[in-house]
Parts: C-alpha cells; sequence; structure tokens
C-alpha cells in the first residue's frame, strides 16, 4: 500500500478516536456543571444547597412551621420559595444588601425606614427563640441584667429634640449622640467576665415604632420590656457569632433566609408589585395597555365572574333610635318573626301592610338611571348578607333588613368597572407570570440539589 494512502488512514482514524474523546470529555464535562434543579443531595442534616451554598434542614423546617399550621404552602412550594428568594438576593441585590429602604411602605420616611429593620429583626428574633428554647432565653435575660438607670422625666425629655417636617408626623426626634453616651443597664451574659453598657440608642434602634411613642412618653414600663428585649438579643447575637455553638450555623441560615425574604419582597416592589392595600403599583398603568381582545377573552370564559344582584324582595324595620333598634333585633335574634317585630317596633306607614314592612320590589338600575332613595341601596348591598342584618344607622334613625329573596344577571362587558376589573387582573397575572420566569431562568442557571427525602410525605 502505498506511504501516502496508509498516513490517510492513519490520519482519520486518529481523528475519529480524539471525536469520541472529545464527545467523552464534555459529557463529564456536562454531568460536573450541570445546572438546574436536582433533587439527589443525600445529607439528612442540609435541605437544599445552591450553587455551593448549603442551608441546613433544621433552618428551613422552623422558618416553615407557620406555613405547615396554616396550610398555606406545602413543603416543596416553601423550599422552591427559599431557593428562588435566594438566588434573587444574590444575583440580582448581591449578598448582604440591607433592603430596609426598598421594603419600607412609606417613602422617603427615616422612621419608617427603621420600623421596617426593627420588624425584621423581631422577626428573626422569634425564630431564634423558639431554636433556642424560649424558656432558656427568659432565663438568661433574668439572669444578665445586673443594674439599671433609667432616665428620670427631665432626662429622658433632654434625649429628644423638636422634629421638624409633616404636621402630622411625631413631633420628637432622637438624638442619637446623647442616646448614644446614656447607658440605661449594665449587662452580663453568662460566660462574660465583665459586665457591658446597654445604650439608650441602642434599646431605641429595636423598637418598632409603636414602642418608640412610648418611649418619648418616658413610659418606664416600655423601656424595661425594651432593655429585655435587647438583652435577649445580645444572647442570641452572642450564639450568633460563636462558631463552635451547636445551633450557630442554623441561626445564621434563620437569618440568611429572612434576608432573603426581604430582599425577593423589595424586587417586587420595583418590578412594581403593591406595597400594601392602599397602594396599587403599577397595576393600573400596566392595565391602560391591556388591548381589548385580551378584555373580550377573558369575559367570555369568565362570564359566571361578572354577575349583580339586578332584583331584590326586601323587609325593613325602621326605628328611631338604637335602643329601640338593638330591642327589635334581640327579638329577632330569638326567634319571633320578621311581621311580629315590625308591628310591635317599626314606624314607619308599612308596619300596617298585610305583610308588614315589605317594600316594593327593589331593581338594580343603570347610572343614568334616578337616583335609588337610600333604603333601596342598603337592600341591595346587604342582599346577600346573613339576614336579619344589625341595625344600619341612617339619617332618619335604624334600619333591620330582611331580603327574602335574591335575582342576580350578568353585568355588561360595556361597563367601566368591570373592564378596568378585567384588565387589572390580566396586568396583575402578566406581572406575576413576569416574576416567575424570572425565578425560572436564575434556577435553570443555578445549580440547585435538593434534599427529597424533606418531602417524602408529599405527593409529587
Amino acid at each position: 500500500m502505498p506511504l501516502r494512502r496508509r498516513l490517510r488512514q492513519l490520519s482519520a482514524r486518529l481523528r475519529a478516536r480524539l471525536g469520541v474523546l472529545s464527545v467523552a470529555l464534555i459529557a463529564v464535562a456536562a454531568v460536573h456543571c450541570r445546572k438546574g434543579v436536582s433533587y439527589d443531595l443525600d445529607d439528612d442534616a442540609l435541605a437544599v444547597v445552591i450553587d455551593g451554598e448549603p442551608v441546613t434542614a433544621a433552618a428551613v423546617e422552623l422558618l416553615y412551621e407557620p406555613y405547615a399550621r396554616s396550610g398555606t404552602l406545602t413543603r416543596r412550594e416553601f423550599m422552591h420559595r427559599v431557593i428562588g428568594n435566594r438566588l434573587i438576593h444574590r444575583r440580582v441585590h448581591g449578598p448582604g444588601e440591607d433592603c430596609a429602604d426598598a421594603c419600607t411602605e412609606a417613602d422617603g420616611d427615616p422612621a419608617m425606614v427603621d420600623d421596617e429593620r426593627a420588624r425584621v429583626r423581631e422577626q428573626y428574633d422569634r425564630f431564634a427563640a423558639l431554636l433556642l428554647g424560649g424558656d432558656a432565653v427568659d432565663a438568661i435575660v433574668t439572669d444578665s441584667v445586673v443594674s439599671w438607670h433609667l432616665p428620670s422625666e427631665a432626662e429622658n425629655e433632654a434625649l429628644y429634640r423638636a422634629r421638624q417636617g409633616r404636621a402630622l408626623a411625631a413631633r420628637k426626634q432622637l438624638d442619637h449622640d446623647r442616646a448614644r453616651a446614656y447607658t440605661v443597664a449594665r449587662v452580663r451574659l453568662p460566660g462574660d467576665a465583665s459586665e457591658t453598657s446597654l445604650s439608650y440608642d441602642e434599646v431605641y434602634a429595636g423598637a418598632a415604632l409603636v414602642v418608640r411613642e412610648e418611649l418619648q412618653k418616658g413610659s418606664a414600663a416600655a423601656l424595661r420590656a425594651q432593655v429585655r428585649t435587647a438583652v435577649r438579643r445580645r444572647y442570641v447575637d452572642h450564639v450568633s457569632a460563636d462558631p463552635d455553638h451547636p445551633q450557630h450555623r442554623v441561626l445564621a441560615d434563620v437569618r440568611a433566609i429572612i434576608a432573603d425574604e426581604r430582599a425577593a419582597r423589595a424586587h417586587d416592589l420595583r418590578m412594581g408589585f403593591r406595597r400594601h392595600e392602599h397602594d396599587q403599583g403599577q397595576i393600573p398603568e400596566r392595565a391602560r395597555t391591556i388591548n381589548d381582545d385580551r378584555i373580550r377573552a377573558y369575559y367570555q370564559a369568565h362570564r359566571d365572574e361578572f354577575t349583580q344582584v339586578t332584583e331584590v324582595r326586601c323587609r325593613h324595620i325602621s326605628v328611631p333610635d338604637i335602643d329601640r333598634a338593638q330591642a327589635a333585633h334581640a327579638e329577632l335574634q330569638a326567634g319571633t318573626s320578621f311581621a311580629e317585630v315590625v308591628q310591635k317596633y317599626s314606624t314607619a306607614p308599612d308596619r300596617a301592610h298585610d305583610e308588614p314592612g315589605l317594600l316594593p320590589l327593589i331593581r338594580n338600575q343603570s347610572p343614568a338611571q334616578a337616583k335609588p332613595p337610600f333604603l333601596h341601596v342598603l337592600c341591595l348591598l346587604h342582599a346577600k348578607e346573613p339576614q336579619p342584618t344589625p341595625p344600619l344607622l341612617t339619617r332618619e334613625g335604624f334600619e333591620i333588613l330582611s331580603v327574602d329573596a335574591v335575582l342576580e344577571g350578568p353585568q355588561s362587558l360595556e361597563e367601566a368597572t368591570v373592564r378596568d376589573k378585567i384588565a387589572r387582573h390580566l396586568a396583575t397575572q402578566d406581572l406575576v407570570a413576569e416574576r416567575e420566569r424570572e425565578r425560572a431562568a436564575l434556577m435553570a442557571d443555578a445549580r440547585v440539589r435538593v434534599n427529597p427525602r424533606l418531602f417524602a410525605d408529599e405527593a409529587p
């Protein structure tokens, strides 16, 4: 065989072998660099490992307990929430970022930001006390405080200065320099060789807004209670800082999971979710972008959601004062017939009708029609409530209602309230879907190993 031909054959074989070897190396690399969520963690002490960062099972179980009692989340759902929050905190915010400013419900109000930090700290304290044992923590408080130096009324007044700002804001503001210099107690934790000072500023910083208002007034009881809270926190922080303490790792995970939750909440707010029930976030703005086809499609698919009371058959008892109203209601509760109570107590002319207290058939009118009597509006508003109603205050006195029959009908898509409700619902769905896509992308790009034994008693 010519030498040139043999060399070509050897070269082809070598390339083939190298190709197989390359594929094998790529496969091995893929196994070791695999991303996404897998349920292959075999360590009873751990719940999950997120990008190489372990989270103890004890911390997850401790924080899951309230959800287990309320039945709002399964353990699997809670675990995915923990994972998602951790990834958002680490990759969107950066580890260790304080989200109190973003989480606060009052933009630009330092007092509310501080109050948010206090609430986060209280949440951590509750779980830490459960982990360490409530009685043990209380014993630490009893044994640790060795001397008190509570301020007098004049000294307490001197710790505050007048606050400039909104008319309804608190009129006092803590003078932090003076408060840091004022010792309210001398503390020695078990195992400490000497006492340490507990400043008024440290006590104040850990208090909720309502407690701070009591401290401003010079309440000795509130200050004593808050000093005890501060001592508990020193003990918990002492345990957290001691790497040799058996609960050190679990406490660190509890603190981290709570911080992740706050950071994820802050991220939701930045995306446009609501801060509280009176805040609409970006929902109204997004709702204006929902096109008519989507609104109509949702209405057609969910027509049963858009019904209203169209006719009501209602009876009433009209009385001039609360005493007679309460007496009439008591007799109704005792089982006396509505007609008998009408004849006995009502001052309306219809008390003498063949059917005492019966109003004419009430129809739900369109906005273009004349304004209905207030009594008719009350009947429509209370049409689906338990009957009879408690006494309802009106300009003339009190009314007790009993609705005998209700007829419902569909709401028209042309009503502005219906279209707005659908648009806002779809806008909220879009925002939730956007968040879920982001979390799914983060999980797909992360290396997450979950302990499957945590869900052994749950359906997949």
